[in-house]
């Protein structure tokens, strides 16, 4: 009976204290970055924030050799305080994103697969495929990220992507009476860290 006793009590909760020793819950740091770039008939213009809200589960092992090191991982980032440094490009920004309407850029990653032969000891070569939705229209995107972990403990998740305004049914946006006329094509580069707690 004592035996029949441990086999239950080691069934029921062996696979709970694995799951908790191989996954974390991953949270995004307030030092993360996000940079968007582009050009326009006159000159080149860069918007950017550092207000990325979201949160992943990660293998507490990574990186170093798991083919799916990160998942669940959601990104929210709030329209309006994505800035530019010029009020009145702002708000044209925030108009061809109709930010009033859809107030968050929201990213939702469904799969990441390591690159092997890119990868090291504290790097690891990610492919990503997700879900981007931007003013109301979503489209699935791939893209190669480097995810680095730091001496702390914490993942740093870098990378870049080109996009074209048009795929997400935004029309480029024009300045000073249409004198100024962005192109289709912009360049997104992000940092975000990822940690146990939103920070210190």
């Amino acid at each position: 009976m004592k035996t029949l006793c441990l086999i239950m009590v080691l069934a029921v909760g062996l696979p709970t204290l694995l799951i908790g020793q191989s996954e974390n819950q991953l949270f995004v740091r307030p030092q993360s970055r996000l940079q968007l770039e582009g050009t326009s008939t006159l000159h080149d213009y860069s918007f950017a924030t550092s207000d990325i809200r979201g949160s992943a589960r990660g293998d507490s092992a990574s990186p170093g050799g798991n083919s799916n090191p990160i998942s669940h991982l959601t990104i929210r980032i709030p329209v309006k305080n994505i800035k530019s440094g010029e009020e009145k490009m702002d708000r044209n920004m925030y108009e061809s994103l109709r930010a009033e309407d859809f107030p968050e850029i929201l990213y939702r990653l469904d799969e990441a697969t390591e690159d092997r032969d890119s990868s090291g000891r504290d790097t690891l070569l990610l492919r990503t495929r997700g879900k981007l939705s931007v003013a109301g229209k979503e489209k699935v995107i791939e893209m190669d990220v480097r995810m680095v972990k730091q001496a702390d403990g914490t993942i740093r998740v870098r990378g870049t992507k080109e996009l074209l305004m048009t795929d997400f049914g935004i029309e480029p946006p024009s300045f000073m009476l249409g004198v100024l006329q962005t192109d289709d094509q912009v360049s997104i580069k992000f940092d975000v860290l990822l940690g146990s707690r939103t920070g210190e």
